[in-house]
């Protein structure tokens, strides 16, 4: 079974950067049911694996993704993709994930204020980026 080189972030729990075996029954283990891939903002060949019905499952939301718009729910990983297969991610390609994870975790919190999070953090980047 080949292992992969992952973030992996868990509800109410910081990012954490590790092998993971890279098979569809770990992800979905990982995710609590059926994956979703979509690709990780501003990096390229990186993608999340998250539960593609998490938020109809009523799961906590986890991250803020202005880029979409929207709130992730629920465990996910982040892997690395080469020529539509999952692959480790690179010690750089960590390290900017991992900045926006913590820029934009949420824990602790209802799916309502986590949007109403998103909401601000738009605005505040907007103004932010009309200022410069």
């Amino acid at each position: 079974m080949e292992k992969i080189k992952a973030i992996v972030k868990k509800v109410n729990q910081e990012p954490a950067a590790m092998e993971i075996d890279n098979t569809l029954d770990s992800y979905q283990n990982l995710v609590g049911g059926y994956i979703e891939m979509i690709p990780f903002p501003n990096v390229k060949n990186v993608c999340i694996i998250l539960n593609e019905e998490g938020k109809l499952d009523g799961l906590e939301p986890t991250l803020l993704v202005p880029e979409y718009k929207d709130v992730l729910a629920g465990n996910f990983a982040v892997v690395g993709t080469k020529d539509g297969d999952t692959v480790s991610l690179s010690d750089q390609q960590i390290e900017r994930c991992n900045k926006y994870l913590q820029k934009y975790h949420v824990s602790n919190t209802d799916m309502l204020t986590a949007y109403d999070a998103l909401q601000f953090t738009l605005a505040h980047e907007k103004t932010e980026a009309e200022a410069e």
